[in-house]
Protein backbone atom coordinates (compact mmCIF):
# COMPACT_ATOMS: atom_id res chain seq x y z
CA UNK A 1 0.00 0.00 0.00
CA UNK A 2 1.34 3.29 -0.77
CA UNK A 3 2.52 5.45 2.35
CA UNK A 4 -0.34 8.79 1.28
CA UNK A 5 -2.77 5.85 1.44
CA UNK A 6 -2.18 4.20 4.73
CA UNK A 7 -1.36 7.84 6.23
CA UNK A 8 -4.94 8.89 4.78
CA UNK A 9 -2.74 12.11 3.26
CA UNK A 10 -2.25 13.09 -0.51
CA UNK A 11 1.59 12.61 -1.61
CA UNK A 12 2.33 16.42 -1.87
CA UNK A 13 1.26 17.41 1.62
CA UNK A 14 3.50 14.02 2.84
CA UNK A 15 6.33 15.31 1.11
CA UNK A 16 6.07 19.17 2.57
CA UNK A 17 6.07 17.87 5.88
CA UNK A 18 8.99 15.64 4.98
CA UNK A 19 10.97 18.20 3.27
CA UNK A 20 9.79 20.53 6.55
CA UNK A 21 11.13 18.69 9.00
CA UNK A 22 14.53 16.70 7.10
CA UNK A 23 15.32 18.71 4.05
CA UNK A 24 15.65 17.50 0.88
CA UNK A 25 19.19 15.45 0.76
CA UNK A 26 21.83 18.10 -1.03
CA UNK A 27 25.75 16.35 -1.97
CA UNK A 28 28.39 17.16 0.80
CA UNK A 29 30.20 20.17 -1.24
CA UNK A 30 34.20 20.11 -1.13
CA UNK A 31 35.80 23.66 -0.71
CA UNK A 32 39.15 24.80 -2.77
CA UNK A 33 40.31 27.71 -1.22
CA UNK A 34 43.80 27.54 -2.97
CA UNK A 35 43.69 31.75 -3.70
CA UNK A 36 44.01 31.41 -7.97
CA UNK A 37 42.44 33.46 -10.84
CA UNK A 38 39.31 30.94 -10.88
CA UNK A 39 38.23 31.35 -6.93
CA UNK A 40 39.19 35.04 -7.91
CA UNK A 41 37.01 35.41 -10.76
CA UNK A 42 34.59 33.25 -8.51
CA UNK A 43 34.12 35.81 -5.94
CA UNK A 44 34.13 38.78 -7.66
CA UNK A 45 31.36 37.74 -9.89
CA UNK A 46 29.34 36.92 -6.57
CA UNK A 47 30.45 40.35 -5.32
CA UNK A 48 28.83 41.97 -8.01
CA UNK A 49 25.84 39.83 -9.10
CA UNK A 50 25.42 36.90 -6.52
CA UNK A 51 22.58 36.26 -3.64
CA UNK A 52 22.67 33.93 -0.87
CA UNK A 53 19.10 33.20 0.49
CA UNK A 54 16.78 30.95 2.02
CA UNK A 55 14.94 28.31 -0.05
CA UNK A 56 11.95 27.60 1.41
CA UNK A 57 11.01 25.05 -1.27
CA UNK A 58 13.80 22.72 -0.14
CA UNK A 59 14.49 24.05 3.58
CA UNK A 60 18.18 24.57 1.99
CA UNK A 61 20.18 27.46 1.61
CA UNK A 62 20.91 28.21 -1.54
CA UNK A 63 23.62 30.31 -3.85
CA UNK A 64 22.27 32.48 -7.09
CA UNK A 65 24.27 33.75 -9.58
CA UNK A 66 22.35 35.94 -12.33
CA UNK A 67 24.13 36.87 -15.69
CA UNK A 68 22.51 38.77 -18.41
CA UNK A 69 21.06 36.41 -21.47
CA UNK A 70 23.91 37.30 -23.95
CA UNK A 71 26.32 35.61 -21.31
CA UNK A 72 24.95 31.90 -21.71
CA UNK A 73 28.70 30.58 -23.05
CA UNK A 74 29.99 32.43 -19.96
CA UNK A 75 27.33 30.63 -17.75
CA UNK A 76 28.57 27.11 -18.85
CA UNK A 77 32.30 28.54 -18.33
CA UNK A 78 31.34 29.39 -14.48
CA UNK A 79 29.86 26.35 -14.35
CA UNK A 80 32.89 24.32 -14.33
CA UNK A 81 34.61 26.67 -12.28
CA UNK A 82 31.91 25.88 -9.51
CA UNK A 83 32.16 22.23 -10.13
CA UNK A 84 35.91 23.18 -9.60
CA UNK A 85 35.76 25.23 -6.22
CA UNK A 86 32.54 23.64 -4.52
CA UNK A 87 33.04 19.82 -6.16
CA UNK A 88 29.54 19.92 -7.46
CA UNK A 89 27.52 21.20 -10.35
CA UNK A 90 25.56 24.32 -10.23
CA UNK A 91 22.16 24.34 -11.67
CA UNK A 92 21.07 26.25 -14.80
CA UNK A 93 18.35 28.21 -16.49
CA UNK A 94 17.40 30.78 -18.79
CA UNK A 95 14.55 33.23 -17.98
CA UNK A 96 13.40 34.41 -21.42
CA UNK A 97 10.98 36.48 -20.23
CA UNK A 98 12.94 38.32 -17.91
CA UNK A 99 16.14 37.91 -19.67
CA UNK A 100 18.66 36.69 -17.37
CA UNK A 101 20.43 33.67 -16.69
CA UNK A 102 20.56 31.94 -13.16
CA UNK A 103 23.55 29.68 -11.85
CA UNK A 104 22.44 28.24 -8.95
CA UNK A 105 24.20 26.09 -5.78
CA UNK A 106 22.77 24.72 -2.70
CA UNK A 107 24.88 24.56 0.55
CA UNK A 108 24.38 26.29 3.50
CA UNK A 109 28.75 26.53 4.37
CA UNK A 110 29.17 28.58 0.88
CA UNK A 111 28.33 31.83 2.51
CA UNK A 112 31.00 31.16 5.39
CA UNK A 113 33.20 30.14 2.63
CA UNK A 114 32.58 33.68 0.55
CA UNK A 115 33.20 35.98 3.65
CA UNK A 116 36.87 34.90 4.19
CA UNK A 117 37.03 36.92 1.21
CA UNK A 118 34.13 39.52 1.17
CA UNK A 119 31.92 40.90 3.78
CA UNK A 120 29.01 43.79 3.89
CA UNK A 121 27.07 44.81 6.52
CA UNK A 122 22.73 45.19 6.09
CA UNK A 123 22.30 45.60 2.23
CA UNK A 124 25.38 44.09 0.50
CA UNK A 125 24.44 45.95 -2.51
CA UNK A 126 25.69 48.92 -1.13
CA UNK A 127 28.12 47.96 1.33
CA UNK A 128 29.78 45.15 -0.55
CA UNK A 129 33.80 45.17 -0.09
CA UNK A 130 36.85 42.82 0.17
CA UNK A 131 38.72 41.84 3.13
CA UNK A 132 42.11 43.25 3.37
CA UNK A 133 43.63 40.33 3.47
CA UNK A 134 41.88 39.47 -0.11
CA UNK A 135 43.88 42.01 -1.55
CA UNK A 136 47.10 40.58 -0.49
CA UNK A 137 46.51 37.29 -2.09
CA UNK A 138 48.60 36.99 -5.66
CA UNK A 139 47.86 38.73 -8.65
CA UNK A 140 46.51 35.28 -10.46
CA UNK A 141 43.90 35.61 -7.80
CA UNK A 142 43.47 39.54 -7.97
CA UNK A 143 43.20 39.36 -11.87
CA UNK A 144 40.32 36.87 -11.12
CA UNK A 145 38.23 39.22 -8.88
CA UNK A 146 38.08 42.05 -11.92
CA UNK A 147 37.56 39.80 -14.60
CA UNK A 148 34.63 38.78 -12.39
CA UNK A 149 33.41 42.24 -11.49
CA UNK A 150 33.77 43.20 -15.06
CA UNK A 151 31.69 40.47 -15.78
CA UNK A 152 29.06 40.96 -13.50
CA UNK A 153 28.75 45.20 -12.89
CA UNK A 154 31.29 46.57 -15.76
CA UNK A 155 31.34 46.89 -19.93
CA UNK A 156 33.59 47.01 -22.28
CA UNK A 157 33.22 49.42 -25.48
CA UNK A 158 34.52 49.05 -28.53
CA UNK A 159 34.60 52.64 -29.55
CA UNK A 160 36.57 55.23 -27.50
CA UNK A 161 37.81 52.59 -25.56
CA UNK A 162 36.82 52.00 -22.65
CA UNK A 163 36.83 49.44 -19.84
CA UNK A 164 34.25 50.37 -17.15
CA UNK A 165 32.49 49.12 -13.75
CA UNK A 166 30.22 50.65 -11.31
CA UNK A 167 28.96 50.19 -7.95
CA UNK A 168 26.78 51.81 -5.34
CA UNK A 169 29.52 50.66 -2.58
CA UNK A 170 32.09 53.30 -2.68
CA UNK A 171 34.26 50.44 -0.51
CA UNK A 172 34.28 48.51 -3.12
CA UNK A 173 35.09 50.55 -5.87
CA UNK A 174 37.66 51.81 -4.28
CA UNK A 175 39.52 48.66 -3.94
CA UNK A 176 39.06 47.65 -7.32
CA UNK A 177 40.71 51.29 -8.57
CA UNK A 178 43.53 49.95 -6.30
CA UNK A 179 43.58 46.69 -7.94
CA UNK A 180 44.37 48.67 -11.45
CA UNK A 181 47.16 50.43 -9.84
CA UNK A 182 48.86 47.42 -8.59
CA UNK A 183 48.77 46.12 -12.06
CA UNK A 184 49.97 49.47 -13.49
CA UNK A 185 46.67 50.58 -15.46
CA UNK A 186 45.50 54.29 -14.72
CA UNK A 187 41.78 54.76 -14.75
CA UNK A 188 39.35 57.93 -14.20
CA UNK A 189 36.76 57.96 -11.13
CA UNK A 190 33.68 59.26 -11.39
CA UNK A 191 30.20 59.78 -9.30
CA UNK A 192 26.59 59.85 -11.21
CA UNK A 193 24.45 61.15 -8.60
CA UNK A 194 20.69 61.12 -9.53
CA UNK A 195 18.24 62.85 -6.55
CA UNK A 196 15.89 59.64 -4.80
CA UNK A 197 19.20 57.27 -5.48
CA UNK A 198 22.34 55.81 -4.07
CA UNK A 199 25.54 57.26 -6.03
CA UNK A 200 27.14 55.20 -8.37
CA UNK A 201 30.80 55.13 -8.43
CA UNK A 202 32.61 54.76 -11.59
CA UNK A 203 35.96 53.56 -12.39
CA UNK A 204 37.09 53.28 -16.28
CA UNK A 205 39.99 52.50 -17.92
CA UNK A 206 39.60 55.16 -21.11
CA UNK A 207 42.81 55.97 -22.66
CA UNK A 208 43.94 53.69 -25.80
CA UNK A 209 47.58 53.01 -24.26
CA UNK A 210 45.84 51.68 -20.77
CA UNK A 211 43.23 49.66 -22.22
CA UNK A 212 46.27 47.82 -24.00
CA UNK A 213 48.00 47.42 -20.57
CA UNK A 214 44.41 45.97 -19.42
CA UNK A 215 44.35 43.17 -22.55
CA UNK A 216 47.44 41.98 -21.82
CA UNK A 217 47.43 42.19 -17.79
CA UNK A 218 44.22 41.15 -17.39
CA UNK A 219 42.01 40.20 -20.06
CA UNK A 220 38.27 38.49 -19.91
CA UNK A 221 36.74 35.02 -19.39
CA UNK A 222 33.30 36.24 -20.60
CA UNK A 223 33.76 35.45 -24.18
CA UNK A 224 31.14 38.59 -25.12
CA UNK A 225 33.64 40.85 -23.42
CA UNK A 226 36.63 39.35 -24.57
CA UNK A 227 35.79 39.60 -28.05
CA UNK A 228 34.60 43.57 -27.75
CA UNK A 229 37.80 43.93 -26.02
CA UNK A 230 39.68 42.38 -28.94
CA UNK A 231 38.19 44.20 -31.43
CA UNK A 232 38.21 47.89 -29.52
CA UNK A 233 39.38 50.98 -31.59
CA UNK A 234 40.47 54.23 -30.53
CA UNK A 235 38.87 57.48 -30.76
CA UNK A 236 38.60 59.27 -34.33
Amino acid sequence: MEIGARLHRRKNVIYYHVRKRFGLKIAKLTFDGRPNRRLGEFVGLYASDGSFSFDPKSYHYKLSLALSQNQLYYAKIVSRMMIKIFGKRPRLWIDKKQHYIVLRLYGMDILRFLKKFIYWRGDKTHTIALRAKTLRLGKPFLRGIVRGLVAGDGWVARRGPRVGFGVTSKRLASQYRDMFNLFGIETRWREAKKRGRKTLYVVQVSRKSEVEKFKLRIGMTDPVKNRVLGATQPRR
